[in-house]
């Protein structure tokens, strides 16, 4: 959490909330491409709210649809993203 707050802080304020956006919205979706989606996503959960509490310029609204939407789109990167893709390919 403070690796990515120092990253973000760095950022000027008024493109703090879009930077941090993109940040958590990449981020989910490259890990969730590996790991499963809801354990991802329950881990990051804290590490936004840290972020949000540390950095000015930012809210947990946006970064909460930012992290579903990456971990959806993560989920469907590859077999082992979600459990249904490997109930597909079992077929």
């Amino acid at each position: 959490a403070e690796s990515m707050s120092a990253v973000v802080a760095v950022v000027p304020v008024g493109g703090r909330q879009s930077f941090s956006i993109f940040i958590i919205l990449w981020t989910s979706a490259i890990f969730s491409s590996f790991v499963d989606n809801i354990p991802f996503t329950a881990t990051m959960i804290p590490v936004m709210v840290k972020m949000v509490e540390t950095v000015d310029g930012i809210s947990i609204e946006p970064l909460a649809w930012a992290l579903a939407l990456g971990a959806c789109f993560g989920g469907n990167g590859t077999l082992i993203g979600a459990s249904a893709n490997i109930v597909m390919v079992s077929k």
